[in-house]
This record gives structure tokens, sequence and C-alpha cells, in this order.
């Protein structure tokens, strides 16, 4: 199949994550800027790339992609990791949790122990021992039942490692990481929206990649 370059505006990087058939990968996702639809990139190597191909959230690449066979979902891409072209960086202004179980961790560490020969070596990633999740209502929908669609943004997991030193208490650190994620999705001072993708297996299995939330122009919100 012949690949067709793209060039993408990243808007979504999520936490790097172990598979038995990809070795450690990170799902991407952003905007064609052909043709302003939203793409999913997967998988992608992050940490094997060479340094002047590791992309920045609201980084624009190019890159060749094809349409994978195995996954039917039209947003689905492919890439070439060895065409990623990181071509301008955009300048920006610069919920609630769950304990994993320890069979996660163990499945993680498992899909390290069989890496291939030819992968580069890297230590395993640290799993986060927690699942991260914003519940809310959709506005303006009276019967809404509401909603709770997990986190796997990286930017939350590199919190919890990064915050760690200096909230060691976990409690307080599980609550600074609510108190910014709450910050972040405060539509009184935010216009926010949620980057949210779905299952391969189960199509109507949503969680939330990243959050978009600019200020709110006091101008034209009156």
């Amino acid at each position: 199949m012949k690949p067709e370059k793209k060039r993408i505006l990243i808007t979504v990087k999520a936490y790097p994550n172990p598979s038995k058939k990809y070795g450690e990968t990170v799902c991407c996702a952003g905007v064609d800027l052909n043709n302003s639809q939203l793409v999913r990139l997967y998988p992608i190597p992050f940490r094997d790339l060479d340094n002047d191909k590791k992309f920045k959230k609201y980084s624009i690449i190019e890159v060749d992609c094809f349409l994978p066979s195995d996954d039917k979902r039209p947003e689905s891409f492919r890439v070439n990791a060895d065409t990623i072209n990181v071509v301008d960086l955009l300048d920006t202004e610069k919920g609630t949790w769950a304990k994993q179980s320890p069979s996660d961790q163990k499945a993680r560490e498992a899909c390290y122990a069989q890496l291939s020969f030819f992968d580069k070596k890297k230590d395993a990633i640290e799993g986060i021992p927690f699942n991260f999740y914003y519940k809310f209502k959709c506005a303006g929908v009276s019967n809404c039942p509401g909603h709770k669609l997990s986190i796997i943004d990286w930017e939350i997991g590199q919190s919890y490692r990064d915050w760690r030193a200096k909230y060691p208490a976990e409690q307080v650190l599980l609550e600074k990481i609510k108190q910014r994620w709450l910050d972040i999705s405060n539509t009184a001072r935010k216009d926010v929206y949620f980057y949210v993708g779905n299952m391969k297996r189960f199509r109507k299995t949503f969680i939330i990649l990243g959050v978009f939330y600019p200020s709110v122009d006091k101008e034209t919100s009156k």
C-alpha cells in the first residue's frame, strides 16, 4: 500500500504503554492540516525515536501514513516513524482517581520482558498506579445520566511522577493533581474541549486523550 504524506498538528500524546505486539508505544492524535480532519496515529515508538523526531504537543509534523489492515476506524492511521519530520511548534499559553490492580503492572512487565532483539534498549517506563477520570454531565441536556471517562494524557501521568518529590504524601499528591485538572476544566474561565477516542475492540467505549482549554475571551463571551 502506497503511503500518503500528511502534515499534522499534534494535539494529543497519551502516556506510553507496553504492547506485546508493538513493544512500548504512544497513541497520538491531531488535525490533518490538508483537510482539517482529526486523525489517530498508532503505534508510535516515541522513546525510541531519534531526538530530532521527538515532537511535542502542538508540534506540526510531516509523516508518511497508511491505512491499517486491522483497524477500520476511518480516522486511524499507521505511520512510518522513520519519516517523521518536525516542521514547526505552535506557541501556546503556558477528576477523580482509582487504584490500579497489581495484575496491570505484571502485564506491563511481561511486555517489556519480551521486547524484540532489535528494539532499542531502555528502562521500562513506570506504570502509574492510579487511573484518573473526569466525571461530567453534558451541558444543556437535562436528562444526561452523567459520564465517567478515563484520562490517558501523557501530561497527567508525568505530573504524578514529577510532583511526588514535592508532595511525598500520596493523598496530598492526588489532591494536587485533582485540583490541577479541575482548574484546567473550569468552564467559567476556560473554553474546554476534550479530545476523545474510542477503543478498537469496543467502539462505544471512549477515553479522554487530552484537554484543550484556551482562556475564555471575555469580550466575545458577553
